[in-house]
């Protein structure tokens, strides 16, 4: 049994948050300079807030593939429809003129026929035709009913075409509900990437803002000659880097805002305000549970299981096929008048009989079976090559979900390690203690650092949905599609 539960991001920054404040209202001006148009668009009034789950929930109704798909899945439920209209009554209407010699005659009627499970087909009609004997015209009642024997009788044969078309329904379904599988990762992946957009810039504006001031710090110091021209220059190197760096990332910023507004079915530029996510955690069950539960949920062993019993079942067709075709036909017919071919004024009549369709060569029927047992064989191969890649895939998921939260928090500590070393390194140089070098390589680390967490946070998250899909527990599925075992 998994037990979802979320644990709260932690603030790593909290150390330097008094120092950004300060820098940030010393040079609003630089920065409110070096926010890009597209991320004024991003903030603007008409934003659409979202929570991640209203965001999946939303890809779920709307996204344009996921719908083109549920349109095949109809399609395949209107094939059974039509599959089983086989075995529904038929009513048909009969008509049938005739030119000879200058005279006309005609045939009318109207007919009924039902199919039924074992391969019986009943019929009967009722017409009214030319009776030569009395010159005039009689009514006549036909019923007839059919029974295939040996290749032909049977369910197995008569079910046959209505077996195929739930067989299709059932794989549309489960390709459908892959496709939701796949998108709820895609949306998480997405809306996480956006969150570690929007921080990362926030983080540079931060960078930008800290570099100012150093390079403020650093040409007033090159001025009164307690620094060379060459810290300046590294300096102003810098700050040039996070500039760039500022724009590089609101422009990625803009494009997976876009991304995600295509994923959810919105229009491309729809401005999307995500509200924060917690680090989603599942609680970890061992490798070996994990592929009972895999084996019991995934909807690609299970379309493979299916595979294997329509291999089966067309084998036992192809076997059939050796058989002769012979149907046993009874017939009884009644007429108002004298029937045409017997003496005397017999106005009904039996016939039974047999009769076949066969071809004595049965060359082509050898090799569909030769055929059909391979296709058995192949399907049954399969089964065991997928059960193999289930367990790997879980096994390794389970692997890095365990690694990326382990990492967690291990990236938090380096963040607030390198946020503490860079304060004291800028506290040294203001004081005259320090060259900017330590403060441009603190800068750097905290900049290293404080990405790999943001990345690190978003992997996390998104390893325990990945986790969860691998086991087929991520969305809710019929029972019927899940795997069952022949």
């Amino acid at each position: 049994m998994l037990v979802v539960r979320n644990r709260p991001r932690r603030n790593a920054r909290s150390t330097i948050l008094k120092m950004v404040f300060v820098v940030l209202t010393a040079t609003f001006g630089v920065v409110h300079a070096s926010e890009s148009p597209i991320a004024a668009q991003v903030d603007s009034d008409e934003q659409q807030s979202l929570s991640l789950t209203a965001a999946i929930n939303l890809a779920l109704a709307q996204n344009r593939s996921l719908v083109l798909t549920s349109l095949g899945t109809r399609s395949s439920e209107l094939g059974v429809a039509a599959a089983q209209s086989e075995f529904r009554l038929s009513v048909r209407p009969e008509l049938n003129a005739i030119l000879a010699d200058d005279e006309t005659s005609s045939v009318y009627g109207v007919s009924v026929a039902r199919k039924l499970q074992w391969g019986t087909r009943l019929s009967a009609a009722l017409r009214s035709e030319p009776d030569a004997a009395a010159n005039g015209r009689r009514e006549r009642v036909v019923i007839e009913a059919s029974q295939p024997l040996f290749r032909n009788a049977g369910r197995l044969i008569a079910l046959e075409p209505t077996t195929r078309a739930n067989q299709a329904l059932r794989s549309a379904q489960r390709r459908f509900e892959n496709q939701k599988a796949d998108l709820v990762v895609e949306v998480v992946a997405s809306y996480e990437n956006v969150l570690r957009l929007e921080q990362q810039v926030r983080a540079d504006r931060a960078a930008v803002a800290r570099a100012a001031e150093l390079l403020r710090l650093t040409q007033a110091k090159e001025r009164l000659g307690r620094v060379t021209r060459i810290d300046t220059l590294r300096v102003e190197l810098q700050h040039g880097q996070a500039l760039s760096r500022l724009e590089n990332d609101t422009e990625r910023l803009a494009s997976a805002n876009r991304d995600l507004a295509e994923l959810l079915g919105l229009k491309p530029d729809t401005p999307l305000q995500l509200s924060p996510t917690t680090v989603f955690a599942v609680d970890s069950v061992s490798p070996e549970q994990g592929v009972t539960v895999a084996l019991n949920n995934r909807l690609d062993y299970a379309q493979a299981l299916q595979d294997l019993d329509d291999a089966d079942r067309g084998s036992r067709i192809a076997q059939r096929g050796l058989l002769p075709d012979v149907n046993a036909v009874a017939r009884y017919e009644r007429a108002d008048q004298a029937i045409d071919g017997f003496d005397g004024d017999d106005r009904s009549r039996w016939i039974l009989g047999l009769s076949s369709n066969s071809d004595l060569n049965r060359s082509v029927e050898r090799v569909a079976l030769s055929q059909a047992l391979l296709a058995r064989n192949t399907a049954q191969q399969l089964i065991g090559v997928i059960e193999l890649s289930i367990a790997r895939e879980v096994q390794q998921r389970l692997l890095s979900y365990r690694r990326a939260h382990s990492e967690l928090g291990i990236l938090e500590r380096n963040l607030d390690h390198a946020a503490a070393r860079l304060q004291l390194a800028q506290r040294l140089f203001e004081a005259g203690r320090g060259d900017n070098f330590s403060v441009t390589d603190a800068e750097q680390a905290f900049l290293d650092a404080e990405s790999q967490l943001l990345s690190g946070r978003s992997d996390a998250t998104l390893s325990g949905y990945q986790l969860l899909q691998s086991l087929g527990t991520l969305t809710e599925t019929p029972d019927s599609l899940k795997p069952q075992r022949i």
